[in-house]
């Protein structure tokens, strides 16, 4: 069976990935972008290509993109970092409409993210539909590594998945900023705070409840 989004999980990954609207996408992210860190060249929406495969950037883009444009970033595949941003330049100016942007999106990044998630969290398609697709946000933004110090939350979230632990899997989420906090990541914080809330709805609404007003006592959303 195919897997689909809720509704609720696909506003939070979209407007994480393109600021939730057309408008923003083909203002700002229609052509390819280089975001903070470790990314690669980034176009459509969120399709990192520094760590895309030939063979998956095939089965995305072939007969989607123009031939040319195709094969002018099929050359900046495995670029990261200060090289995607020096590489940048040189395909800045080809164009992933909205409507093939959107139709990689749902017709197979949303499957991909998926089965990667399957895999790397054993029991998650027990969970409630939108606690899977914030595990989907998660896996799409983080990647599926559990191993340092860097994924120590990644790692304990595997373990309460089983016990559909909803509130303690949203505070691993929220843990997670301090990776962040010292940094230009407005973004990845605002992202962290919008999944854990959509993973604590999940529970039932008077535990819920208590743990909302819980953060907002203590500063758990800042």
């Amino acid at each position: 069976m195919k897997f689909e989004l809720t509704p609720q999980a696909t506003t939070l990954i979209l407007e994480h990935e393109i600021g939730g609207s057309e408008e923003y996408y083909n203002q700002f992210l229609a052509h390819p972008t280089v975001p903070p860190e470790a990314s690669g060249v980034t176009i459509a929406i969120g399709v990192d290509l520094g760590y895309t495969s030939m063979n998956e950037f095939r089965a995305m883009f072939n007969k989607v993109i123009p031939d040319r444009d195709f094969n002018r970033l099929s050359q900046v595949l495995g670029y990261r970092g200060i090289n995607a941003r020096n590489i940048l330049p040189h395909v800045k100016d080809i164009t992933i409409p909205w409507k093939k942007a959107l139709q990689v999106f749902m017709d197979f990044t949303v499957g991909e993210e998926w089965d990667r998630t399957l895999e790397t969290f054993p029991g998650v398609d027990e969970l409630v539909r939108d606690a899977q697709g914030v595990m989907v946000s998660l896996v799409f933004n983080r990647g599926t590594s559990l191993v340092g110090s860097r994924r120590t939350e990644m790692l304990a979230i595997k373990g309460l998945i089983p016990h559909k632990a909803y509130l303690k899997i949203a505070d691993q989420i929220l843990l997670m900023k301090r990776l962040w906090r010292d940094g230009n990541a407005d973004g990845l914080l605002r992202r962290r705070n919008d999944e854990a809330k959509l993973m604590a709805c999940c529970a039932e609404s008077e535990e819920y409840d208590a743990w909302l007003e819980d953060k907002k006592e203590h500063g758990g959303f800042a």
